[in-house]
């Protein structure tokens, strides 16, 4: 690895040329954005010593022996599948950065938990371990590559893992697998391929940390030569489990749970955190302490507000249906529930016509560009719903709607990229939104 192309120049493709500088490598440039923050990010890189480059055309005159991808490209870019069919390696930013780390590499995948999961491993091995926390949550991965750390933490996406064959982590972990990204792997069947990549190519000394209630990954067979451990919320495993109010690690009894956090998925976050810390030799007591003081991430079932008696939740982190119906399993009934933003194409009549679901929800508020396609799915599943163009105009209908004893819970069930940069960008915004209606009814 010599000379390196990077294609995309967001915040991992960033780190990952300053990495490669650092090692003397000869780093190139490619973006197809063109906007002004992209244009000074590219102008600052070419500054300390890489090259841009502007097509393919200009590409093909450089001798290119390595071709890294922030996780936004696809398989289906024109360079990526040029460089495929010229046999020149195509890998992603976390697999790059993991051939310069030198500490144990702790990985969690999943549709959803990840962050969470992450967040709480981090706290649980930080009371006596050297630890950094990144990937596709916190800072990229090749940020701190070099960083003398016993462990790094990382949260891997499906995006991360589609062009990585040799990452390796020493305890990989899947929290659950639903239909999400299918915009991008067409399938499911090709989106849990990508999730299982996170254990290919460990070895016998590593550990493959899978999720027991997960219905997709009770049933799918995976390869690894790695140790499989299982951690379940409802029954005994070769691993974490739950027994009455304790947890329990294989046939030992290791403390009682006491987290703040609710909701089933969490208690699986909390289960594979624990699995994890405690192959490595935390303490019960750590784990424990860690549980009972981690109060959760922001924009992830967030309880932002109580008002005039109803309560009002962030959840802007669910990006897919599924990640809304854990959402609205945590709540018993009258929830009025808003849903929209980026159309990724999920079936969301499943959704609205599930009795356990519907019977739940008071009032569906529907906004943003996928805003129309899911009233129709409200429609033909007999739900009452108000179409809104706008994430402003939903959030002042939902409050219309809210009386005392309800839940007024913002799962949208679709990504932000309509109308905002990111997910929190736009939970932030549902925030202020909730602090402005407070000073006007209270």
């Amino acid at each position: 690895m010599q000379n390196v192309l990077i294609i995309g120049t967001g915040e991992s493709g960033y780190h990952a040329a300053l990495l490669l500088l650092e090692h003397n490598k000869r780093v190139y440039l490619y973006d197809d954005a063109k906007d002004s923050h992209t244009v000074k990010r590219i102008g600052d890189l070419c500054a300390l010593g890489c090259s841009q480059l502007f097509d393919l055309q200009g590409l093909k005159q450089i001798s290119i022996d390595t071709v890294v991808l922030s996780p936004s490209i696809s398989a289906r870019h024109p360079f990526v599948q040029y460089y495929r069919a010229q046999g020149v390696p195509v890998i992603s930013e976390l697999e790059l950065s993991s051939h310069f780390y030198k500490g144990k590499i702790l990985a969690v995948t999943g549709t959803n938990g990840k962050s969470t999961t992450c967040a709480l491993l981090y706290e649980m091995l930080s009371q006596s371990k050297d630890v950094v926390l990144c990937g596709n949550y916190g800072n990229a991965f090749s940020s701190v590559a070099t960083n003398p750390s016993e462990y790094a933490v990382v949260e891997a996406s499906s995006y991360q893992l589609e062009f990585c064959s040799e990452f390796r982590p020493h305890i990989g972990a899947i929290l659950n697998v639903a239909p999400d990204h299918l915009h991008r792997h067409r399938t499911m069947t090709e989106y849990i391929l990508q999730k299982l990549k996170i254990f290919s190519a460990m070895r016998a000394e590593d550990y493959a940390v899978v999720n027991d209630d997960d219905d997709f990954l009770s049933t799918c067979r995976y390869a690894t030569r790695a140790n499989t451990v299982f951690f379940s919320s409802k029954r005994k495993v070769n691993g974490a489990y739950v027994k009455g109010t304790e947890v329990w690690f294989d046939q030992k009894p290791l403390f009682e749970l006491h987290t703040s956090l609710i909701g089933k998925h969490n208690l699986q976050n909390v289960l594979c955190a624990t699995t994890i810390a405690y192959l490595e030799g935390i303490s019960a007591e750590q784990i424990c302490s860690a549980i009972k003081g981690f109060c959760g991430l922001k924009h992830r079932l967030q309880h932002v507000a109580d008002i005039n008696g109803a309560g009002v939740y962030n959840d802007s982190k669910a990006t897919n249906i599924a990640a809304t119906q854990v959402a609205l399993s945590c709540f018993r009934s009258n929830v009025v529930l808003m849903l929209g933003g980026y159309d990724k194409g999920e079936d969301f009549f499943a959704l609205f016509a599930n009795g356990d679901y519907k019977r739940k929800i008071k009032h569906t508020v529907v906004f943003g560009a996928a805003a129309h396609r899911i009233a129709v799915d409200a429609r033909r599943a007999g739900l009452p719903f108000t179409c809104c163009d706008t994430l402003e105009e939903a959030i002042d209908t939902a409050f219309a709607r809210i009386e005392r004893g309800d839940t007024l819970l913002f799962s949208p069930a679709c990504s932000s990229y309509d109308s905002f940069r990111s997910f929190e960008e736009r939970g932030d915004y549902f925030i202020r939104a909730v602090e402005e209606w407070k000073k006007r009814i209270l």
